[in-house]
């Protein structure tokens, strides 16, 4: 499966759409119009998620985007936990990263109540 977006694009095995009533600020357009005209609400990739936006890459096994607060949530497995790549900002492991299609922020958590791991790697600029 492939979402297309202005902030980038995201492949996965698998995508799940849902629709709303409402209207969003900004949505990633859907390839086959809804004749109820319902808009985008959110959308579940899983299996193999590999996100690619300008300068940030990003792979895990399940991405939550909601289309309200334009926020990105990557998450994975105990094995193979989501892990991005950002031109400015390093390369970023943790239980579930979030981020924002409107900036460059990333947040971090590490599984359950502080006893997870969390791995930055960032560097200077001469």
């Amino acid at each position: 499966m492939r979402m297309l977006a202005a902030t980038g694009d995201v492949r996965s095995q698998r995508a799940t759409v849902f629709l709303s009533q409402r209207t969003p600020r900004t949505t990633p357009q859907i390839s086959s119009a809804d004749p109820s005209g319902r808009s985008l609400d959110h959308v579940v990739l899983s299996d193999n998620v590999r996100l690619l936006q300008p300068g940030r890459t990003g792979t895990g096994e399940q991405l939550l985007y909601t289309a309200a607060t334009e926020n990105f949530v990557l998450t994975g497995t105990a094995g193979h936990l989501p892990h991005i790549v950002d031109a400015q900002q390093g390369s970023v492991t943790g239980s579930t990263l979030v981020f924002n299609a409107g900036d460059s922020t990333i947040v971090v958590s590490g599984e359950g109540k502080g006893k997870g791991r969390v791995r930055t790697e960032t560097s200077t600029q001469p």
